[in-house]
This record gives C-alpha cells, structure tokens and sequence, in this order.
C-alpha cells in the first residue's frame, strides 16, 4: 500500500515532468490525441459491407455474410494508412503507452455512441496469446475495452474469449490464403464465463482490421457457444 502511493505522489508526477503527455499531431500538452486532432482523422465510410463490399450501411454485413461468418456489423473508425492513426496504434503496441488507449477509448466512443445506448451490450477484446503478453506485457485490445468500459458504464469480460494459439500477426503475412488460415482454430470460450454474458450482445474490440479472419473466428466460436448478436467496434483497417 505504501509503496503504490509512492507510485501515485511521486514517481508518477516526477514522470511527467520529464516525460509530458503531449498530442501525437500537434504536439499540444495533455493529451496523447487532443480533440482538435481527433476530429481531423480520416473516418473509415462504413457503408460497405466489411466482407464482400457491396452496399451497406455503417459497416452492417449484408444478410449472406452474417450468415456465414456470425457478425452483424464491424464499426471501423478509420484507415490505418492516416499518418497519426498509426503512429498512435504503432507507440501504444510497441511503444508502451499505455494511456493511448485512453484517448482512442474516447474517439472510439464519441464516433460511435449512438450504438452503445443499450444496456445489453458486453465489450470483449479480442484475446492475444499468453506468449505474447508476456513478451509485450499487455493486450492493446484490453486496454481499450476497459477505457470504453469506463466511459460507457457497460460491462467488459477479458476471460470470455481465449486465444490458445500464438498465431503470427496478421499484418506480417501478405499471402491471402496463409492470412485466412492463420487464425484457423485459434480461439475458446471459457465456458465458466458463459452463463453471465449469454443475453448481452457482444461487442469485440480490437485495433486493427485485416481480412478480418480474427473477428471470424471469435465470432465464430462465441456463435457455437450460444451468443447471436455478434458486433465488433475496431479503430482502423489496413489493405494489404
């Protein structure tokens, strides 16, 4: 107890006198994204269908691709090639900085808070690998479920999903059929967290959209385990 106030009254102060919080874009102070920023970044269209793009909107697939791959609707926020969005996901994931997540929570939620009304809504991150965890020490996804967690006052479940293959990350693979099988089997729903969850919608949270083979199989297995309503909220996609 000691120690974390320790933590809390001087080392964190003295941390941010050597280290200032300051915006990735404009370099104002206070912030990791200041709202002027936020508003500039590029919003993703949403009005395709995420899967086989023909018309849609905000991000809903269309009727044949919640059908085969158990979403209803992947809510992206932006492209992944805007400058700042990736020097943001790029310190939080490599960099450590942690509070990233704390901003891009917010954009998150301001861009799309007329879907987060309900009460029957859980966030799920998607899960990463033990391994990877312990080589990175955090799951961005986590980070960011819990922050819009925070905000939103809904519930969060970090065990639901588990992720029992340490796959290679999607982005490293430029072969299509390699990046659809890469995350062939890699996830489980812990069956103990079910009971709690299993009239909530689920809203899986991760950060970067691929192919979206990730969100396919998480859906997946939470379809075989019960869930039905299936969405996912993600900040940014990449093309390959």
């Amino acid at each position: 107890m000691k120690f974390e106030k320790y933590l809390k009254n001087i080392v964190k102060p003295l941390l941010k006198l050597v280290f200032p919080v300051k915006c990735y874009g404009c370099n104002i102070f206070g912030y990791y994204v200041c709202p002027n920023c936020a508003q500039r970044i590029l919003r993703y269209k949403n009005k395709r269908c995420p899967f086989c793009l023909c018309a849609s909107q905000v991000g809903r697939l269309c009727y044949r691709c919640q059908k085969k791959y158990f979403l209803k609707q992947v809510m992206i926020l932006t492209y992944y090639d805007q400058a700042l969005i990736q020097k943001l996901i790029q310190a939080m994931k490599y960099s450590s900085v942690y509070l990233i997540a704390r901003d891009l929570a917010q954009v998150l939620y301001l861009n799309f808070k007329t879907y987060l009304t309900t009460n029957k809504l859980a966030f799920i991150p998607v899960p990463a690998h033990k391994k990877k965890i312990t080589n990175r020490g955090f799951n961005q996804a986590v980070l960011l479920a819990r922050h819009l967690s925070r905000i939103t006052k809904l519930p969060v479940n970090e065990e639901l999903l588990l992720k029992i293959k340490n796959t290679q990350a999607q982005m490293q693979l430029k072969n299509k059929e390699k990046r659809k099988n890469n995350q062939a089997n890699a996830f489980v729903v812990n069956k103990q967290n079910i009971k709690k969850f299993k009239n909530l919608e689920i809203v899986l949270i991760d950060d970067v959209l691929t192919t979206g083979s990730t969100l396919i199989e998480c859906a997946k297995v939470l379809n075989q385990a019960g869930f039905q309503n299936i969405t996912a909220i993600v900040l940014a996609r990449q093309t390959l």
